[in-house]
Order: structure tokens, then C-alpha cells, then sequence
């Protein structure tokens, strides 16, 4: 079995899948009014990011386990997988803050606005740091905060850091 696992072949597959979940977890998330999002499949496309999440964690833990185990250290492991994720997370969250700001320097876009910025338990200060740090997803605050779907990288970082713990320390 462990040939197989090692195929880059095998992996490429598997990668095309991850593709295929994270297209479809898109489109479920995609609030547009269209025939397509009326679909059975389409609305059951939530199943999709648990099984991208599968993937991933099995690719990504075949991908390092030797390593980890053999010298590679815990933190250049976090450094790696943080530098693949926060990026887009990051720009997302400044976008967001942004938006919300707007209000602030723009006086007449109060008219349109039904809450002070930064007013709202989900969009306020102590929330955003809750994203800087990526601990939203640890039941700190009630309610999904700033980038809703975020979450996920929040739990998809605290995962990694569980793996590598659990690879670097595992008993052969």
C-alpha cells in the first residue's frame, strides 16, 4: 500500500478531487440567484468541504510524516502550511475591515448603513484579532465573525498543528 501512497500519480488524482471539492464547496457558497444553485447537488454541495478536508489531511500527512519524524522541525512545518493559507485569509480580512470602515471615511455612506462600524458582536475590534490569530473557530465568540467561511481555515491551522504534534512524536 505505502507504493501506491508514494505514486506521484496517486497523489495527482487525489489533488484533482481536492480541485473538484473545492470547486463545488465555491459554488454552495456562492449566494447568486441562479437555476444552478436550485439543484439537489448543488445545495448538498456542503458534504464537499469534509471531504476536501479528508483529502487533504491524508496528502498532507503522507507528504510529511517521514519527514516530521525524521528531523524536520514542527516549526518550519507550521511556517509552511501558515504561509499556504493566512495569505488569502489575511487579504480577505483586510477587505472585510475595509468595508466596514468605509462609514467611517465616507460620511453619506452612513445613510446606508443600519449599524455603527465595528458595533456588531460578529464585526467588531476583539474579533478581529480572533482572526489575525485564527482562533475563531474555538468557540470564543457565539457567532461566525467577519469572513463567515473562515472558520474552516481556523480549524484547517489548529489541525495541522494537532498532525505534525502527533506525526513528530509518534512511536514507530
Amino acid at each position: 500500500m505505502s507504493s501506491i501512497i508514494k505514486n506521484e500519480k496517486y497523489l495527482h488524482v487525489l489533488d484533482s478531487w481536492r480541485g473538484i471539492c473545492a470547486l463545488l464547496t465555491v459554488l454552495y457558497h456562492m449566494q447568486i440567484t441562479s437555476h444552478v444553485n436550485e439543484l439537489n447537488f448543488v445545495k448538498n454541495s456542503w458534504i464537499f468541504v469534509d471531504f476536501f478536508f479528508v483529502l487533504s489531511g491524508f496528502i498532507i500527512s503522507k507528504n510529511y510524516e517521514e519527514k516530521l519524524q525524521t528531523g524536520y522541525s514542527l516549526i518550519k512545518f507550521i511556517t509552511s502550511r501558515l504561509a499556504r493559507i493566512y495569505p488569502l485569509h489575511l487579504f480577505m480580512l483586510i477587505l472585510y475591515i475595509t468595508y466596514e470602515s468605509l462609514p467611517i471615511f465616507i460620511p453619506v455612506l452612513q445613510n446606508f448603513t443600519q449599524n455603527t462600524p465595528f458595533s456588531q458582536q460578529e464585526k467588531n475590534i476583539y474579533s478581529i484579532f480572533t482572526n489575525i490569530f485564527l482562533i475563531q473557530s474555538l468557540n470564543i465568540q457565539n457567532t461566525p465573525t467577519w469572513n463567515g467561511p473562515s472558520w474552516s481555515i481556523s480549524v484547517e491551522f489548529w489541525c495541522y498543528i494537532l498532525l505534525a504534534c502527533t506525526l513528530k512524536f509518534k512511536k514507530n
